[in-house]
């Protein structure tokens, strides 16, 4: 069975309100950011400070 985008923002969707009813809006965001990639090299951007 193929997984359509459809059923991807429909995933998205039903888990972000999942996690909104659970732990609230601002719980929700801080869950989020903890598993968010960040971008840039920290390494290097420290070294040129």
């Amino acid at each position: 069975m193929a997984v359509t985008v459809k059923d991807f923002e429909k995933i998205r969707q039903e888990g972000l309100k999942a996690l909104r009813e659970k732990l609230g809006s601002v719980g929700m965001i801080k869950f989020i950011q903890m598993y968010s990639d960040g971008e840039g090299d920290y390494t290097e951007e420290r070294r040129k400070n």
